[in-house]
């Protein structure tokens, strides 16, 4: 194994990484999470990685990380194999894809090929391997939190699957230190000792003030940006309220939300009528289906960027806002407290106030500077990349710089 010392004393090897993916290729967080972990990965050290999934989703992946370590030609240390067949989207499909691997050997066969050290998966392992870390991820405990969002079925689903993944892991990596306590609170502590965190940041991008040509209409305006896709728990409701009390004089509001949730498409629909009726009035946009490039411009040119979730296992878009340097106007809930008091620069409310809201935000929009100065994003990333390392490859060889 070959090592040498970088800055910070963090030892960097030649190790690998096997990324195992079964989860939608729709799901754009889960994508963001693993693409920006990558990247970080091969930016900061010599671990080598492995990608296994669906073409859909490889495809989408690698065109974000991509994006980010092009020119520093370490895509070379990248290795992707396509699953057979279509994408299993439904737990019937998922069944079969589990029974196909077993059947088939195909990956067994690829995990004999390139001899990682470490698995990272959700579920979709379908055996054991010796001398081989297996870490599983679970990024959220939502179904404990906001049971009423779930199915009796999809509860029990999610409870007896978090828990024989779990027995079956080396690790389990979970996505913030409020979740942590609330999974161990829930399976009793039996897997205490193959917990840890990992704290998912976004990619320290170079942002464009420029605007792009589909939101160009945006230009010199100030607003409020609300990114979310319209699931229930992401509490649109009140936002759309908050709009119908201070009105738009002022700010502009800017939802970039879409889909439909499937434990409530009702409520989707709703969401979605409602936020298209308030922008037929003015001062209210909806965009859907951007680009990631246009996202980065609405973040890094708002003014606030607000967050009513009612449940957040990590919140991706408060990342983006800390990276950004703007104001944050979230919920008082156990995430959003983590995430803000390592950044200072935004306010909580009670998620289920408006009166609450509406004070805050009157808060927010006095006469305070537009973007936070000083704040190093680039010191969150190193820790976290830093503590995920140690945790799963060096731990025993760790040795500070003399």
């Amino acid at each position: 194994m070959d090592w040498q010392i970088i800055s910070g004393g963090l030892l960097r090897m030649s190790e690998k990484l096997l990324y195992l993916l079964d989860f939608p290729s729709s799901w754009f967080g889960g994508i963001n999470y693993f693409s920006n972990q990558v990247t970080y990965l091969l930016l900061n050290s010599n671990i080598d990685i492995v990608i296994v999934g669906y073409k859909e989703l490889t495809d989408k992946m690698l065109s974000q990380i991509s994006a980010n370590v092009s020119e520093t030609g370490e895509l070379s240390r990248i290795q992707v194999f396509n699953e057979p067949g279509l994408e299993a989207t439904d737990d019937i499909g998922k069944f079969l894809r589990i029974i196909f691997r077993i059947k088939s050997g195909y990956q067994k066969n690829i995990i004999e090929k390139v001899r990682p050290d470490v698995i990272l998966h959700m579920g979709g392992l379908s055996g054991r391997y010796k001398n081989i870390t297996q870490v599983g991820w679970i990024p959220d405990m939502q179904h404990i939190e906001l049971p009423e969002n779930f199915s009796f079925f999809n509860r029990l689903k999610r409870t007896l699957g978090y828990f024989f993944l779990s027995m079956n892991s080396d690790k389990i990596m979970l996505s913030s230190q409020s979740q942590k306590r609330v999974y161990n609170k829930f399976y009793k502590h039996i897997f205490n000792n193959k917990v840890f965190v990992y704290k998912f940041r976004v990619f320290d991008k170079v942002l464009s003030n420029d605007s792009p040509t589909r939101i160009e209409e945006l230009k010199d305006k100030k607003y409020v940006l609300f990114p979310a896709s319209f699931w229930a728990h992401k509490n649109h409701q009140i936002i759309i309220d908050l709009i119908k009390r201070v009105g738009t004089q002022e700010y502009y509001f800017v939802f970039t939300g879409g889909g439909l949730d499937y434990r409530n498409q009702e409520f989707s629909s709703s969401i979605n009528d409602q936020i298209t009726e308030l922008a037929n009035n003015g001062g209210v946009y909806l965009y859907s289906n951007l680009a990631s490039s246009d996202l980065d411009y609405l973040v890094n040119n708002a003014e606030i960027l607000a967050n009513p979730s009612f449940y957040e296992g990590w919140s991706t878009i408060v990342e983006e806002a800390k990276l950004a340097g703007i104001k944050l106007l979230v919920s008082d809930i156990d995430t959003h407290r983590e995430q803000l008091v390592e950044y200072g620069y935004g306010v909580l409310f009670d998620p289920k106030s408006l009166d609450d809201l509406v004070i805050k935000f009157n808060l927010l929009t006095t006469d305070t500077p537009v973007k936070i100065q000083g704040f190093q994003y680039k010191s969150l990333i190193s820790e976290s990349v830093k503590d995920f390392v140690l945790e799963l490859f060096s731990k025993s060889r760790y040795e500070q710089k003399s």
